[in-house]
């Protein structure tokens, strides 16, 4: 393999998230500098065709509380 190829790695823990055409990925990985981080990614068919669209953000540990503080706090007035 090419060494300038991008490799895909296998996250160190993974879940789903399946809402209709939506599904929601939850992965931890471990980067290059052995710093675990949560890469939160969403994936939606749009058309017919099966053609999906696909967004994600990243949270590194040090993120992860005010993630989750901000989250529980919004969260309340939907519920």
């Amino acid at each position: 393999m090419d060494t300038s190829e991008k490799v895909r790695k296998t996250p160190v823990k993974s879940s789903t998230l399946k809402m209709g055409r939506q599904i929601i990925f939850f992965d931890v990985n471990v980067a290059s500098n052995s710093r675990k981080y949560l890469k939160i990614s969403e994936s939606h068919f749009i058309g017919d065709n099966g053609e999906t669209k696909r967004s994600s953000f990243v949270l590194f540990p040090e993120q992860l509380k005010d993630f989750q503080s901000r989250l529980g706090e919004i969260a309340v007035d939907v519920v």
